[in-house]
């Protein structure tokens, strides 16, 4: 099987071509440096993303920004999303506190990205 992909590890945007054999990537061609070909190795097989969202804090009308520390695999983007909906935790809230930990058991805690004060 192959795949193209544009990259996104620089601002080059380079078009990769990957040849991937039961489910193993074989072959990365058209990327200019070495983090072309990790991240095609990487989305190819098993794509990841940083889940950044807002969810509501007890008490609170204005919601607050909050994001994964680390990327969780693309196909379970939408569940972690509506995890955040079950969750309203109570101020005050500092940036960076572990809001949800393991969110999902994807080894990726939601942390928050500013302070909010109740």
């Amino acid at each position: 099987m192959e795949r193209e992909l544009v990259c996104i590890s620089c601002a080059l945007g380079c078009r990769l071509d990957v040849k991937i054999e039961n489910g193993a990537v074989r072959s990365v061609t058209g990327n200019a440096c070495k983090r072309g070909r990790e991240y095609a190795c990487q989305e190819a097989v098993r794509p990841v993303r940083v889940l950044t969202a807002v969810m509501k804090a007890q008490g609170l009308q204005k919601p607050f920004s909050v994001r994964t520390d680390k990327p969780v695999p693309k196909d379970m983007l939408l569940a972690c999303a509506r995890e955040l909906q079950r969750y309203h935790p109570k101020p005050p809230i500092a940036m960076d506190d572990v809001i949800i930990e393991n969110i999902l058991g994807t080894g990726s805690d939601i942390v928050a990205t500013s302070d909010l004060n109740g």
